[in-house]
């Protein structure tokens, strides 16, 4: 599969592409994992990256630095009900969605406040309005809420039911969420 149609950045020296989650890329990726969320019981098996691709391969975008993998973004239509769990594996995508829920965005620490992560949400952004959804929804861990207020994200009021899902990702896990305009979808 091709790059998608944005344009190369440049960090440094090296330029920086935005480009679709391929099987190749997964050790590399495993690897952006390990490092972004060290010590933090979140850490998702390969099988998951797998299952999403598969899903929703529109959704899943690495950012490329040459050959290397930079920083990785996993997202896919969702519906109101309660986020997926860490790890949980899929069979199908709720229809229709509601929202394009991030699963996870994680940016090697060599490349941190490099623009990498919003150049990631920028390309999750339009693909959200391609799908016609208005809004995009995360799990933000609680080290990275003030990350995602800057691009946009407010809290959605848990219910008890969401506040038990949230104890999963950790101690302050919030669901989160940003409104979009869609592109108008088919006419029906």
């Amino acid at each position: 599969m091709g790059s998608l149609p944005f344009p190369h950045h440049r960090l440094g020296h090296v330029p920086v592409q935005i480009s679709p989650l391929e099987e190749s890329h997964l050790p590399q990726l495993m690897q952006v994992q390990k490092q972004a969320y060290v010590g933090l019981p979140v850490l998702e098996p390969v099988e998951f990256f797998q299952n999403r691709q598969q899903l929703a391969p529109q959704g899943c975008l690495v950012a490329l630095a040459g050959n290397r993998v930079a920083g990785y973004l996993v997202s896919y239509p969702w519906d109101d009900g309660l986020p997926p769990a860490l790890g949980e594996l899929l069979d199908a995508l709720p229809e229709p969605g509601r929202h394009w829920f991030v699963h996870d965005c994680a940016v090697s620490p060599e490349w941190h406040g490099r623009g990498v992560a919003q150049r990631l949400l920028a390309a999750t952004v339009a693909a959200a309005r391609r799908q016609g959804l208005g809004s995009l929804r995360l799990v933000s861990l609680a080290g990275a809420v003030r990350f995602w207020q800057r691009h946009g994200f407010q809290d959605v009021t848990p219910t008890p039911r969401l506040q038990t899902k949230l104890a999963g990702y950790g101690a302050g896990a919030r669901l989160m969420q940003r409104r979009i305009l869609a592109e108008p979808g088919p006419s029906a």
